[in-house]
């Protein structure tokens, strides 16, 4: 697996299953049981020898809606990386980036499930982007010379935290 999900409500959780012959994203519950394939893309995953995989699955609040990045997971600003979004059922399964080459991901939904808050390099850096759920664009967030990733909305929707080396050398541990 490189991606897995637990279901805010329920005793299930979304995963990714690679094999020889590419990714399944399954519905199962905790202990694996009851799988249910949502879909499969053929020749994506470390297991079939591609660095192209699906990655970074999320749930909207609701249970409703999943998201998830399909493409290089270390990839640098031009690895080209995609966010996809989908019901929880696997229908409505949209590529929200479809029209840039660039490595973007890591989505997150707002806790109404009606936007989503991403990183994207689009313009050689990795900055914070927002969108409608649709994919229809709102405006860019602020952005400087950092690398900016893995945003979340607060708990209210009004704030989104986010990892930045904006202050410097990373932290050591």
């Amino acid at each position: 697996t490189t991606g897995l999900a637990p279901h805010p409500d329920r005793n299930e959780t979304a995963v990714t299953i690679e094999n020889e012959e590419g990714t399944r994203f399954v519905l199962a519950d905790f202990s694996g049981a009851n799988q249910r394939e949502l879909f499969a893309v053929p020749n994506v995953g470390i297991v079939s020898g591609t660095p192209n995989r699906l990655f970074d699955i999320k749930w909207a609040d609701d249970g409703n809606w999943i998201t998830y990045t399909q493409g290089f997971f270390f990839g640098q600003g031009m690895d080209e990386a995609d966010i996809w979004v989908m019901r929880a059922d696997g229908s409505e399964r949209r590529n929200l980036s479809e029209g840039t080459t660039a490595n973007e991901g890591v989505a997150a939904f707002s806790p109404n499930g009606d936007r989503i808050v991403f990183r994207s390099a689009r313009n050689g850096r990795f900055d914070l982007y927002s969108s409608n759920r649709d994919g229809t664009e709102l405006p860019a967030l602020p952005s400087d010379d950092a690398r900016e990733n893995f945003p979340v909305f607060s708990p209210d929707g009004t704030t989104i935290a986010f990892s930045s080396n904006r202050d410097g050398a990373r932290d050591r541990f």
